[in-house]
């Protein structure tokens, strides 16, 4: 098995040595191994599972969802990873239609309020400190 170090890793997965060195703190890559001077050795397998990081991250998923998913990668169970995988990615796609809904929303209320004539309701006749120009109705 070949083993290299963090910055050999970085190289090939095109992450900052910091990054990776998180990604073992909060347990998506496995303790390194070290070498007897001390640094940490990586293996092929860790570029894999930081190249699998990655990809889940593309998908939207964050770190805390991608965590669980790791001892399923390990198994080498794929039906499994892909089937949480799936779980997560519906999950993801309901926020995301969420988030398009709000958005509609608020622009249909923005397009109302550009196309909606100057009130012109004197200063006077108006209690102090409000104005209708915001109103969104």
């Amino acid at each position: 098995m070949a083993s290299f170090n963090i910055g050999e890793l970085g190289k090939r997965s095109n992450l900052p040595p910091k990054t990776i060195r998180y990604y073992e703190s909060v347990g998506l890559l496995p303790k390194a191994l070290r070498a007897p001077n001390g640094y940490r050795l990586y293996s092929d397998a860790d570029v894999g599972r930081l190249d699998f990081i990655r990809k889940a991250k593309r998908l939207g998923l964050t770190l805390e969802e991608i965590l669980p998913l790791m001892p399923l990668l390990d198994s080498s169970d794929c039906d499994s990873v892909h089937a949480k995988l799936l779980v997560n990615v519906e999950e993801r796609l309901a926020l995301i239609d969420k988030e398009i809904s709000g958005l509609e929303e608020m622009r249909s209320i923005l397009l109302r309020l550009l196309q909606r004539p100057a009130r012109g309701v004197s200063r006077s006749s108006r209690a102090a400190g409000t104005c209708g120009c915001a109103d969104c109705r």
